[in-house]
């Protein structure tokens, strides 16, 4: 198994907003309406940070 240390959750954050990417303008809403919510919900960021991001 790889061992990713700590780029796993960057990593893991990429190919999330990749997923939002494509779904958020098919849905015909902001990404950062998907991002906010979703990102605050499944990672270990500071809220902060999250929404200064989005």
């Amino acid at each position: 198994m790889l061992d990713l240390g700590w780029a796993f959750w960057p990593l893991a954050l990429f190919v999330f907003t990749l997923v939002i990417r494509v779904i958020a303008p098919v849905s015909g809403v902001g990404g950062g309406v998907l991002f906010v919510p979703l990102t605050v919900a499944f990672f270990p960021f500071n809220v902060d940070f999250i929404r200064g991001a989005g």
